[in-house]
């Protein structure tokens, strides 16, 4: 294969059309309060504030979300730029119904070192590196010591079914 040379017109073009995306990419959206701290492992600030987003803004029962959408935490001063280098996979929320036995496996198996770092190269559309454990909307709470998960202050009925968003 041949390589051709680079042609510096285009090049041109190309570096002077990358500054003004950068330029338009940084200006700042939101001023948060501080900035939200992220981790994969174990409970955040930008995941909650995630989950509890997706949860105020779609009806649902409650949301869960796999920490691994998001790559770092997000900054004070929120930018276009910013959210697209934290999160490598687009936000797509979508509601499941789910026993409440799903949900209790699924959250306690997300308390796994295991399942924390999984690379999630078989399931498409997801493009962070581990799986990650995961964030529950601020009406759950989850006791994985005792493996108790209460649902706006009500024990999690395993046999129910519930709106599920993710």
């Amino acid at each position: 294969m041949v390589e051709k040379e680079k042609d510096p017109q285009i090049e041109s073009v190309m570096a002077q059309q990358t500054e003004i995306a950068i330029a338009e990419l940084s200006k700042v959206l939101y001023v948060l309060p501080q900035d939200l701290e992220f981790s994969i492992e174990h409970e955040c600030m930008a995941m909650n504030v995630l989950a509890d987003m997706m949860w105020k803004t779609y009806p649902s029962d409650l949301a869960l979300i796999n920490h691994g959408i998001l790559s770092k935490g997000i900054a004070k001063e929120v930018t276009k730029l910013n959210l697209l280098e934290v999160s490598p996979s687009p936000l797509n929320p979508t509601t499941l119904v789910w026993s409440g036995k799903q949900i209790k496996d699924a959250i306690l198996a997300s308390q796994k070192e295991e399942y924390i770092h999984m690379t999630p190269n078989r399931w498409a559309g997801f493009r962070g590196k581990e799986l990650g454990t995961l964030a529950v909307s601020q009406n759950v709470q989850v006791d994985c010591d005792l493996q108790t998960i209460t649902i706006d202050g009500k024990p999690l009925d395993e046999e129910k079914e519930y709106c599920v968003l993710t």
